[in-house]
């Protein structure tokens, strides 16, 4: 088959539409979990909204030098999983746009603006302080 490629931003355009496509799925699946477990909880006597859960993390890398992690909250009763955080200390274009900063402030100045709002990076501080802080995160839901 002689079949062309897809341009660049055709492919991205699609790749943005799967993203909203799967998060949308995503959230009403937890939600859906969410309310099930709120029943089954209030089923058993106990208040809907004081659930137990338990949670568990994953790091890229071991140790405490880790850029990326993962934790999930799994329902007592349902089993099912309540809600999931990716933590990020780490974001490619800040990382690219650093190093053009000592050439061009101006312009580093402009982009970084306009990058706040995809920037990657949703934790600051030490490696090991993750955890604890999606946890806190979590329980505030």
């Amino acid at each position: 088959m002689d079949c062309q490629g897809l341009a660049i931003n055709t492919y991205y355009a699609c790749l943005e539409n799967v993203h909203e496509t799967a998060s949308a799925v995503y959230e009403c699946i937890i939600k859906t979990a969410v309310q099930e477990e709120r029943i089954m909880n209030e089923a058993t006597g106990n208040p809907r909204c004081d659930i137990t859960v338990s949670g568990d993390g994953t790091w890229k890398k071991r140790g405490f030098t880790l850029l990326f992690g993962v934790a999930t909250l799994i329902g007592k009763l349902t089993k099912k999983v309540l809600d999931t955080v990716v933590k990020s200390s780490f974001c490619q274009a800040c990382n690219v746009q650093t190093k053009k900063k000592e050439d061009a402030i101006d312009e580093y100045n402009e982009c970084n603006e306009s990058h706040e709002e995809k920037c990657t990076i949703n934790h600051e501080g030490i490696a090991g302080k993750m955890e604890i802080t999606t946890d806190i995160r979590r329980r505030g839901r």
